[in-house]
């Protein structure tokens, strides 16, 4: 097993934080707006999430606080189009980067980066990129060592992204950045600051694709922010079509934000073609996903033979398939609820056991999600400072682990939707073997060899991926 660590790069070391705050996706997001006529509107007038009960309660919750959702211009990537905005806007964005225990790189296609911002005092020479993957000790910057602690903790460096969103943390120095060499077309090599690779990506998809991995099983617990601890605006066919819209090239011109640490989601990640086999891949996964969950069962299902796109940000490959099997881990589902006992989670005097798909009781009120609110408050410098928690409590996270335990053995022979209709094979039908071999791969005669990026392709990786981090297993 490989463990992989995905990173962004973002910025030159004596442009940083500058740089990351005041430039990084802004002209390419402004250019994106002004040119939406040339990239197309895909049909998405069938899709649930955009109409449906839970979209209309979050509305009218935001309501309250004077916030109205804009209607949507949901546009199509063109990838000609978006090579021109990103070349003129001289590639002002994080850039995806990888690690691990062997090799650090990136596979973003040779371009020439800027890096202007209204801060620095001195001017900030332009990197000529290209490819690359070196050894972790080559990338050590001074004398510090490449661990495979470093690395990790450059694929969960969280407080760059938490001061872009909350400006009030940039009154506080965030501390020396995480750095690295950076090998230059030219010959040269430039120390580079390093951050949380949710710049650039939730789950680590893209990375996968570039490895040349044919089937992949991608666990997500996500938790947006607006959904907090107000669980019945939780309906997660809404939060699951936000989380992979941008990996079939869907953008929306009117909430697209270049102000948002995640803007680059929404021009980078295009990896599938939306109507793979003749058919809206996104509509069938968010389909299939509603009717699992209305029946009670776990959310759970595979998209076969999706065709890739090139890429040129994260170097895949267009016209090649995949199996993407999505294990959507949001809110407990009716059947496992009807397993635990009362007393285990008693609820609130008047309240039910389950609400909107949660636990009422104040101790598992979020399982299985990692809590995004602000619960703790610290007094820094005479302030009262808000600090964000993402845990779950001791209890949650054992009821969690249970909770996915269940789910795993629920599908093993395959799960139906609430038509009647099989919505997923089963993990027996994909890796063999009875329940005491998950996680072990054995594929008899099909066994494929390689490693991954250069050359090969791998049988199978999962993904596990959070709001906080991705940690990545290879198994081969």
């Amino acid at each position: 097993a490989t463990p992989i660590a995905m990173f962004s790069m973002v910025g030159p070391e004596e442009a940083y934080p500058d740089w990351l705050y005041e430039t990084a996706s802004m002209e390419i997001v402004f250019q994106m707006k002004e040119k939406r006529d040339l990239f197309n509107t895909p049909n998405l007038t069938d899709i649930e999430p955009l109409t449906n009960e839970g979209y209309a309660r979050l509305k009218e919750f935001l309501k309250g606080f004077g916030i109205e959702l804009p209607p949507e211009d949901n546009r199509l990537q063109n990838s000609s189009v978006m090579f021109e905005i990103m070349r003129d806007a001289g590639y002002q964005m994080p850039i995806p980067f990888t690690g691990t225990p062997d090799e650090i790189g990136s596979s973003f296609h040779k371009s020439t980066m800027r890096f202007d911002t209204n801060s620095s005092e001195a001017h900030i020479d332009p990197i000529d990129f290209e490819p690359f993957y070196i050894k972790p000790e080559e990338a050590a910057v001074e004398d510090r060592t490449f661990s495979v602690e470093q690395l990790l903790a450059f694929g969960t460096a969280l407080l760059p992204i938490q001061a872009k969103e909350m400006e009030w943390m940039r009154v506080f120095p965030l501390g020396a950045p995480l750095l690295m060499k950076v090998p230059t077309s030219n010959g040269s090599e430039r120390i580079m600051a390093a951050a949380d690779g949710g710049y650039n990506d939730a789950t680590a998809l893209p990375t996968l694709l570039q490895r040349k991995v044919r089937n992949i099983i991608m666990v997500t617990a996500h938790t947006p922010n607006l959904f907090s601890e107000i669980t019945y605006l939780a309906d997660p066919i809404i939060f699951l079509y936000l989380l992979m819209v941008h990996y079939f090239g869907i953008w929306d011109a009117n909430s697209l934000d270049a102000d948002s640490y995640v803007a680059a989601l929404a021009y980078n990640n295009h990896v599938f073609d939306l109507f793979s086999n003749g058919e809206n891949q996104l509509l069938k996964l968010l389909s299939d996903m509603a009717s699992l969950n209305k029946a009670g069962n776990p959310m759970i299902a595979t998209l076969k033979n999706l065709t890739t796109v090139d890429n040129p940000y994260y170097g895949t490959t267009g016209g090649e398939t995949v199996d993407l099997t999505v294990i959507y881990v949001f809110g407990v589902p009716q059947k496992f609820a009807e397993l635990v006992p009362p007393e285990v989670a008693p609820p609130p005097a008047g309240r039910n056991f389950t609400e909107y798909g949660f636990f009422t009781n104040e101790d598992l009120d979020l399982v299985p999600n990692v809590r995004y609110n602000i619960p703790r408050t610290e007094t820094i410098l005479d302030y009262n400072i808000s600090l964000p928690d993402y845990a779950l409590r001791p209890k949650a996270a054992r009821m969690t682990q249970i909770l996915c335990s269940w789910m795993v053995k629920e599908a093993w022979e395959g799960l139906e939707g609430a038509d009647g209709e099989m919505k997923f094979g089963g993990f027996r039908e994909m890796l063999g073997g009875d329940e005491l071999a998950f996680g072990v791969l054995d594929d008899g005669n099909d066994k494929q060899s390689g490693s991954g990026r250069r050359g090969g392709m791998m049988h199978l990786q999962i993904i596990s991926a959070t709001v906080v981090g991705i940690v990545l297993m290879v198994i081969s």
